[in-house]
C-alpha cells in the first residue's frame, strides 16, 4: 500500500480550508492547475489511498480522514472523488459546510452500462492484460478532451496498479444513495462524456442540491482551469460565508 498525501496548495490563514479530491486514476497532483487558488486561502489537495482492499466509499473515506486539516472544511471532489467527499461529510458532521462535487455520479441508477460490464472482465483477465487496457482507455478518454499530453504522460505514469482501479471501479458500483440533503453543488462539464446523467436528474436524485454546468468536460480541472476555479472559489466563499 502507498500512503495517502495531503499537500498544500494555499497560504495559512484563518477561515474554512478548500479540500480537493481526485478521481479514480488522479492523486494531489491532479490539481497542479488549482494552485491559483490558493493565494485565496488555506487550500489542499489529498490522494486517495492506493490499496486493493479499499473497494466501498466509505472505507476510502476512512483511510484519508486522518490527513485532513483540522477545522472547518469545504470539500471538492472530482468523479470518484465527490462520492468520497460526499462520505467524509457524514462522518464529519458540522465540520463539513459544504460539498461541491464535479462529473460524479448523483445516484447509483446512473452508473454507465459499460462500468457493470468492465467489473467481471477486469476481475479474470491477466493484470497485466488489465492494466493495458486501463491505461489505454484513460489514454485515450484525456485525448479526446485535450488533456495537455505533458500531463497526459505524468498521470500515466502514476496511475495505480489494475487491482486499485478495480477496487476504486467496485466502490462506484456499490454506490449507495445519498441519505439526505447537505449543503452542496452538483456540477456537470458541459463536453461531458463519461458521466451520464443531466442535470434535471441529478436534480431529482440531490433535492437541495444546486445543479449546474461548467465548461469543460470530465477532466475540466486540467482542460478549463480558469473557468474551473472561478467556480470552485465562488463556492468556496459562498458555503465558507456565513450567510453562505
Amino acid at each position: 500500500m502507498i500512503l495517502p498525501r495531503c499537500r498544500s496548495l494555499g497560504i495559512d490563514g484563518p477561515g474554512p480550508a478548500l479540500v480537493l479530491l481526485p478521481g479514480m486514476v488522479g492523486d494531489a497532483d491532479t490539481f497542479a492547475r488549482q494552485a491559483p487558488l490558493g493565494r485565496l486561502g488555506p487550500v489542499f489537495a489529498v490522494d486517495l489511498p492506493v490499496d486493493p482492499r479499499m473497494d466501498r466509499i466509505p472505507r476510502i473515506a476512512a483511510g484519508i480522514e486522518a490527513l485532513l486539516p483540522e477545522g472547518e472544511l469545504v470539500l471538492l471532489g472530482v468523479s470518484l472523488g465527490a462520492l468520497v467527499a460526499r462520505s467524509l461529510a457524514r462522518r464529519l458532521g458540522p465540520r463539513v459546510l459544504g460539498v461541491v462535487g464535479v462529473g460524479a455520479l448523483p445516484h447509483p441508477r446512473h452508473v454507465p452500462a459499460r462500468l457493470r460490464l468492465m467489473a467481471p472482465l477486469l476481475r479474470v483477465v491477466p493484470h497485466g492484460i488489465a492494466r493495458r487496457a486501463w491505461r489505454t482507455r484513460v489514454s485515450r478518454a484525456m485525448a479526446l478532451e485535450g488533456v495537455p499530453v505533458a500531463e497526459q504522460a505524468r498521470l500515466l505514469r502514476r496511475l495505480p496498479p489494475a487491482s486499485v482501479g478495480q477496487a476504486r471501479l467496485d466502490a462506484v458500483l456499490h454506490l449507495a444513495p445519498d441519505p439526505g440533503p447537505i449543503p452542496a453543488a452538483w456540477l456537470r462539464g458541459q463536453l461531458e462524456r463519461e458521466a451520464p446523467w443531466t442535470v434535471a436528474e441529478a436534480a431529482q436524485a440531490l433535492p437541495g442540491a444546486s445543479v449546474a454546468t461548467i465548461p469543460g468536460g470530465h477532466r475540466a480541472h486540467w482542460t478549463h482551469a480558469g473557468a474551473f476555479n472561478a467556480v470552485a472559489s465562488g463556492w468556496w466563499r459562498a458555503l465558507a460565508s456565513p450567510t453562505g
